[in-house]
């Protein structure tokens, strides 16, 4: 066996070289089966061409994962009519809008040339799924596949994003599978009964077309929660002219409330008004009233002491003309005494 080539492929072309030579044979037997480390995956990068293009930077790098970016076309739709389908064709530094409650499909940079010993997983970069993003991971990339993927990418938050196009969007794990005779290339026989099936050859360098007419054929496909914020913003714009005929109600309401306050409070205004003229009336009536009373009992009283005054002088000359009569009775008697004794 020849030494493994350890430089990295100058163009796809030479990337695709080394997939072919290195596909069923593993240039590293002595790295066991397991969840590959940053420089495990340089290494099979270097060796087979299953990542191109590939940056060998520090940046690009976690201890198990490798950065990759989104490049090329981007797919969706605007609503139910697949007449609104826009296809975006990025290049590096290109941005793309995600609009709130939104779902876009993007392609992956790199090119994947999967030998058939090597698995592999992707997963959104923390930053964004902190941001409200979703990406549609779970699946796992086959041993074999070829080609760029095709990713789903959610918006679940409110909030409007702008991605640059060439810039990490996910961290991709690579596993090395049990080890099968398949792709050891030597004389010894296998006595094995399992069989190993490769790649289905037909699904290799599949374009986004290809991908989303297989998921839906010729078919929008949009988020549920674009749909269920349309309706919301109708129910939104429905609830907002209610509130707005509501308020205005409730303002007339109030007017008239205030109307009839005002109504009130005027009427009240001249009924104590009213009132207090009557009571005014009433206690000038009774003042009168009293003072005329009063007068009478004055006028009253006054001729009731004129009239007491006037017996107790009549009782006076009675007494004086009793006395004056017994004294007349007396002068008489005396006179009478005289006459008896002096005789004419």
């Amino acid at each position: 066996m020849s030494p493994v080539n350890h430089i990295l492929a100058k163009d796809d072309h030479e990337a695709n070289a080394k997939s072919i030579k290195y596909k069923n044979l593993d240039p590293f037997p002595q790295i066991y089966p397991a969840l590959l480390n940053s420089a495990d995956i340089y290494d099979y990068v270097a060796a087979t061409g299953m990542i191109y293009p590939f940056e060998a930077d520090k940046e690009k790098f976690k201890p198990a994962s490798y950065s990759i970016s989104f490049e090329g076309q981007a797919l969706y739709w605007k609503d139910k009519s697949n007449e609104d389908k826009v296809v975006l064709n990025l290049k590096k530094g290109d941005v793309l809008t995600l609009s709130p409650n939104s779902l876009v499909y993007v392609t992956l940079e790199p090119k994947l040339r999967l030998p058939n010993y090597l698995a592999a997983r992707f997963n959104l970069q923390i930053k964004q799924v902190h941001r409200g993003l979703l990406l549609g991971t779970g699946p796992l990339v086959d041993p074999g596949f070829e080609g760029h993927l095709l990713i789903p990418l959610h918006n679940f938050s409110s909030n409007t994003y702008q991605l640059k196009s060439g810039e990490p969007l996910i961290w991709m794990e690579f596993t090395k599978i049990s080890h099968n005779n398949f792709w050891k290339l030597d004389d010894v026989e296998n006595s094995r009964l399992g069989k190993f099936f490769e790649f289905n050859r037909d699904s290799k360098d599949r374009t986004a077309s290809t991908y989303l007419n297989q998921a839906v054929e010729n078919g929008p496909i949009l988020s549920t929660f674009a749909s269920l914020s349309l309706q919301y913003e109708g129910l939104h714009k429905k609830s907002s002219i209610a509130l707005a005929q509501a308020d205005e109600t409730n303002e007339r309401a109030h007017s008239l409330i205030r109307t009839f306050n005002i109504g009130v409070a005027i009427s009240l205004a001249a009924f104590v008004g009213a009132l207090a003229t009557v009571l005014g009336i009433a206690f000038t009536m009774r003042s009168n009233i009293d003072n005329y009373v009063n007068a009478a009992n004055d006028r009253q009283n006054s001729e009731h002491e004129k009239i007491i005054n006037t017996h107790i002088n009549d009782v006076e000359l009675l007494n004086r003309n009793n006395i004056l009569s017994l004294k007349l009775d007396s002068l008489s008697n005396e006179l009478k005494k005289i006459r008896s004794k002096y005789p004419y």
